[in-house]
């Protein structure tokens, strides 16, 4: 079908069609990029909250009995409501304090992970090492909600993409149609495919030579 079109109808599609490709590798780096970036900003905000955790953590691992015991070091997380989750591990994977919310119906690890995060579709889990002088203490784990997930953004990513899509397409359509005009005609006419000409040989053939013929006596 796009052989049989003429020759300005397919430089407009030639032209649309490479809008849209490029428009779409453009928009497939800017979303991957944007993913990594939301999921390192979640780690970042997550891993500042640690570091509070882990310095209150750090009294009660030193003295595990008395007041410090009894203390909990994730009381300031009653604050944010982003946490759903908080507790503390000695080295032997204990359990020592744990923080959660009054309506919350969280389920906690049996032991630290070696990972220290990994993303789910509702939530990021952290562990920190709590670690004193070089030696480690303990290890810290908390959980976020990702309320503000990446497929809310996606979702308008798309929106966005369908919305330039059709703005490049009208673009691409219109510099076509101005492109058609400054093309002169008579050069078309040299993509057309040649004719077929018929050859017609002539052959001339030599004249006959008369014939000398002796007569017998």
């Amino acid at each position: 079908m796009f052989k049989r079109l003429p020759f300005q109808w397919k430089v407009t599609m030639v032209n649309m069609m490479t809008s849209v490709i490029t428009l779409l590798i453009a928009c497939t780096a800017i979303v991957g990029y944007e993913e990594y970036t939301f999921r390192q900003d979640k780690v970042q905000k997550l891993g500042s909250i640690a570091e509070l955790a882990k310095g209150n953590s750090t009294l009660v691992l030193l003295q595990k009995t008395g007041d410090q015991k009894d203390r909990n070091p994730f009381e300031y997380l009653r604050n944010d409501p982003s946490v759903l989750a908080a507790c503390l591990y000695g080295m032997d994977n204990e359990l020592i304090a744990k923080y959660i919310p009054a309506q919350g119906n969280e389920f906690l690890p049996r032991e630290p992970s070696k990972v220290r995060y990994r993303f789910d579709d509702k939530a990021l889990y952290l562990f920190e090492p709590v670690v004193y002088n070089g030696k480690q203490l303990g290890t810290v784990y908390l959980k976020a909600d990702l309320s503000e997930r990446f497929s809310d953004r996606l979702a308008q990513y798309a929106k966005i993409l369908v919305v330039s899509s059709l703005i490049a397409c009208l673009m691409a359509l219109l510099f076509s149609f101005r492109l058609q005009r400054i093309i002169p005609v008579p050069s078309l006419s040299l993509l057309a495919p040649p004719r077929q000409y018929r050859r017609i040989v002539i052959i001339r053939s030599a004249p006959a030579r008369p014939v000398r013929m002796r007569l017998g006596r």
